[in-house]
């Protein structure tokens, strides 16, 4: 009986870690068709192999739209599937440069950062929900992952061009 109690807290605390599943999370990314929209972490084939990437929500709407013709209602259904089952989007070379697909190279400076929690990385990449200075772009683009992973939307603000956080 102990082990399956445990065995319970362990599942349901794994499932709690994940946003992808969290349906208030997703739908907020999805329905933001907005010029400066929520940034969206996926797994994409590309002829090199999968990588991990982001993209706006409108880039990548735009995208659906131009190669399959999807309207913004069977695009809500599509991408809340592929962001909540973590499925691999295949697109061409051509495409990911196109349509606003930024690959995300790992950096090695938020190892340890990490282990510190959301809460610590907040603090110190973010003052007012804005990020600081001095963040070069692969090391932002960590953070949009670190942040998506953790449920906490972001987007380029269309004022000041900065990366703000929603908390």
């Amino acid at each position: 009986m102990r082990f399956l109690v445990i065995f319970t807290i362990i599942l349901l605390s794994m499932q709690a870690c994940s946003q992808r599943s969290n349906d208030n999370f997703v739908d907020k990314i999805a329905n933001d068709f907005s010029r400066n929209s929520y940034f969206i972490v996926l797994s994409v084939k590309l002829s090199e192999g999968i990588t991990i990437c982001l993209v706006e929500n409108d880039e990548l709407f735009y995208y659906f739209n131009k190669t399959k013709g999807y309207d913004e209602s069977k695009y809500k259904k599509e991408v809340g599937a592929i962001i909540r089952e973590n499925k691999i989007l295949s697109i061409t070379e051509a495409d990911f440069s196109n349509f606003g697909f930024n690959k995300i190279v790992k950096t090695s400076k938020f190892d340890e950062e990490v282990k510190k929690g959301k809460d610590f990385i907040v603090g110190k990449y973010f003052k007012n929900r804005v990020i600081v200075d001095g963040v070069s772009d692969n090391e932002r683009n960590t953070l949009i992952k670190l942040l998506f992973d953790w449920g906490i939307t972001s987007r380029i603000d269309d004022e000041t061009g900065y990366l703000i956080i929603d908390k």
